[in-house]
């Protein structure tokens, strides 16, 4: 995909015509621009996160999940299903290094000696390499990228590169920001339409969680796994432009998405 760019400059350009596109397509085009710098800077893999309420001071019991705008992989491997199986515990301690003012940097002796669980995960399936950097937008936290490297011989970048993609990868925030606001303004969602932007299987979490079920009572009603649960109201909330599982639940209600036959039967314990 590279071959034809020889330098930083070139790539930029490259990556500016393709977030030209239409602020629907986004999530699709990242996957390209991604590999663009997969491929020019030599990394394996490369995670885009949006700062949210998983990125504030404070991290509670409720923020386990790992929320990522994109993630862009190099080659077919299993580290992201060995992370959804991961406890609560290592993926708050990595949520609060998300929220880092600084890059962190991790080497593979490093990685090898770490007790956090994403870490470890990492270094398990290959990881030599780990950085997380921190990104702006007028001058404040956004959100951040992690890369990492895999193979024994794997180097860190040097500060120049660094810069480079970190400059990358705050442009790619700024679409992200403008795609999400242009969306939302100029679709227009009215109450009956918005529920046509849900899939079938949304709507059927939804409605069960609009009963007053807790996420855990949804994944044994539906046999899925919690962080299935989890990982739907997240993608709702974002599809809906919702800032709140409070909110998510009114718009259940007043769109007539309530599963009554568990609400009966709820109402009678």
């Amino acid at each position: 995909m590279t071959n034809s760019i020889t330098s930083f400059e070139q790539l930029l350009i490259a990556q500016s015509s393709l977030i030209t596109c239409a602020p629907d397509n986004f999530e699709k085009n990242w996957n390209r621009l991604a590999s663009q710098a997969l491929d020019w800077f030599k990394l394996d893999r490369m995670c885009l996160y949006q700062n949210d309420k998983s990125l504030g001071e404070e991290i509670t019991s409720t923020d386990t999940e790992l929320k990522f705008i994109g993630v862009a992989n190099k080659g077919p491997h299993t580290i992201d299903n060995a992370l959804l199986s991961m406890d609560s515990q290592g993926i708050a301690g990595y949520l609060k290094m998300l929220h880092a003012q600084v890059p962190i940097h991790f080497s593979a002796e490093q990685l090898s000696t770490q007790k956090n669980g994403v870490l470890t995960t990492l270094y398990k399936n290959g990881v030599r390499w780990h950085t997380i950097l921190p990104l702006k937008i007028h001058g404040k936290k956004w959100g951040a990228l992690s890369m990492s490297r895999f193979g024994e011989d794997a180097q860190p970048l040097n500060h120049n590169q660094l810069i480079q993609i970190k400059l990358l990868a705050e442009m790619w925030a700024v679409y992200w920001q403008f795609s999400k606001l242009s969306r939302h303004l100029s679709s227009k969602v009215t109450p009956n339409n918005a529920v046509e932007l849900l899939s079938p299987r949304q709507k059927e979490v939804l409605s069960l969680l609009a009963t007053g079920m807790t996420a855990k009572e949804c994944a044994k009603a539906l046999t899925l796994s919690h962080r299935t649960i989890e990982s739907h109201k997240y993608l709702m909330l974002n599809v809906l432009n919702l800032s709140s599982q409070a909110a998510l639940i009114k718009f259940a209600v007043q769109n007539g998405l309530v599963a009554h036959q568990y609400q009966s039967s709820i109402s009678h314990h």
